[in-house]
């Protein structure tokens, strides 16, 4: 087990569920709709089913920080498995590559 810097901890902590008024329409709309009446993934447009993959993230992300902010009051400090480590470190990558190229194409 490694402690996760206290510059990812404060960052975790820190997000809060985005702003109706910034999300796509079809976000917004699926949020305010009871999860029995989200049109099936046979109905769905893509624009649904982007919406749909944007809110199942939002939602593990904040499980996880929920489990983050508990051990960080428990303890003063997060521990996490090498694993998790290294799928972060996936992730920041990916996430930084993806910018990269938003640049290039500006």
């Amino acid at each position: 087990m490694m402690r996760l810097p206290q510059r990812e901890v404060v960052w975790i902590l820190a997000q809060e569920v985005e702003d109706d008024r910034r999300v796509r329409p079809e976000v917004r709309e699926l949020r305010h709709l009871d999860r029995a009446l989200w049109p099936s993934p046979e109905e769905e447009s893509d624009s649904y089913a982007a919406a749909r993959v944007f809110i199942e993230i939002e939602e593990e992300f904040f499980k996880h920080q929920a489990w983050v902010r508990s051990q960080y009051n428990k303890h003063g400090y997060v521990e996490a498995d090498e694993d998790f480590l290294a799928d972060g470190a996936r992730v920041q990558a990916w996430c930084g590559q993806r910018l990269l190229r938003r640049r290039r194409r500006s």
